[in-house]
């Protein structure tokens, strides 16, 4: 199972290349990296995660910001911090 993760995230890495400004590719990576058992470096991509959902937050609807900034601050909670 562990090389399906490492090519998904090879995939992710990729997906953030030609789509940076796509918040749930950040928390895809974290989700990846939390299966692994790097939650430091999960941490680090659910926050990625929720600075580009703030940066691109006219793009989402009221309710779709309200949820992935739910979503992705849980994650953030769940690896150890705020």
């Amino acid at each position: 199972m562990n090389a399906d993760i490492n090519k998904a995230i090879d995939v992710l890495d990729y997906a953030i290349t030609h789509f940076p400004d796509d918040a749930n590719i950040y928390d895809s990576k974290g989700e990846m990296l939390e299966e692994m058992g790097k939650k430091k470096e999960a941490k680090k991509y659910y926050q990625k995660a929720l600075n580009k959902l703030e940066e691109m937050k006219d793009n989402y609807s009221e309710d779709e910001y309200k949820f992935y900034a739910k979503v992705f601050k849980e994650n953030i909670e769940r690896m150890g911090g705020k």
